[in-house]
């Protein structure tokens, strides 16, 4: 999980560290997230205001970033930000504008029976392209030709550090097709849904204790391989640990 440099060299890694140059496993969606959290007003105020724009801004700096490969660095390890901020704060404004736009009472990404069904085509393909024999080496082989040919990598590959355009693309499509079953919009509104709504309510908090019991559990099963219970058991303790978590801190709320 990348904790060699904390041994072999302390002193850049205790300098990187602070700066978010150094990250470790499991954790790395928190220097991004970190950073789109400080933009986060900003976009919030361009997004009440000018919405289609703020997605055109972000968009634009989307490709931008993967034709130019542009990225934080990391500090001592070579190479860039393994969630590059730039990259994925596409995702993060999409969120950002339908939760702007349900507060405002309307939907930033309109129902459309049109969007309903290309979504249910992209994810059709999506799964033939993982299952199909033969189908997905080949779909690869052409986005390599288009990527030789000149087409930007983050257009024809399926790299995560650059949010690719299939990785993309598929969130988008999933996001917009369960958003438009009432049967997901009934289960999501049911009582007994009601701890899956909690701990989302803290999500940060869930994510931060969750990897800590996730690390703490691999060690568990590590040091213990013939313990075959553990496999079985630990993820439902975690999971009430974490569901406890959230009770306290909605309790703490009031």
């Amino acid at each position: 999980i990348n904790m060699r440099q904390v041994f072999q060299n302390p002193t850049q890694a205790l300098i990187g560290i602070p700066l978010l140059t150094h990250q470790f496993g499991y954790v790395n969606i928190l220097p991004a997230y970190s950073v789109l959290l400080v933009c986060a007003p900003a976009a919030i105020m361009l997004g009440l205001r000018r919405p289609r724009l703020l997605l055109a801004l972000s968009l634009t700096l989307w490709l931008v970033t993967g034709i130019y490969r542009l990225n934080l660095p990391n500090y001592p390890n070579p190479g860039g930000w393994f969630f590059n901020p730039f990259a994925w704060q596409a995702i993060f404004i999409c969120g950002l504008l339908v939760g702007l736009s349900q507060r405002q009472g309307y939907r930033f990404f309109p129902q459309s029976r049109a969007l309903f069904w290309l979504s249910v085509t992209v994810l059709l393909g999506i799964l033939a392209w993982k299952y199909v024999p033969g189908l997905g080496q080949f779909l690869n082989l052409q986005m390599h030709h288009l990527r030789e040919a000149g087409v930007p990598f983050n257009l024809t590959s399926h790299d995560k550090t650059y949010l690719s355009a299939p990785r993309f693309i598929h969130i988008l499509a999933l996001g917009y097709f369960l958003s438009q079953l009432p049967t997901v919009t009934r289960m999501a509104a049911h009582r007994m849904a009601s701890p899956f709504r909690l701990i989302g309510q803290h999500g940060l908090l869930i994510f931060a204790n969750g990897t800590v019991l996730a690390l703490f559990c691999q060690t568990l099963m590590l040091a213990k391989p013939e313990a075959v219970w553990m496999v079985w058991v630990l993820p439902v303790l975690g999971t009430g640990a974490l569901l406890g978590i959230a009770l306290i801190a909605e309790a703490s709320r009031r």
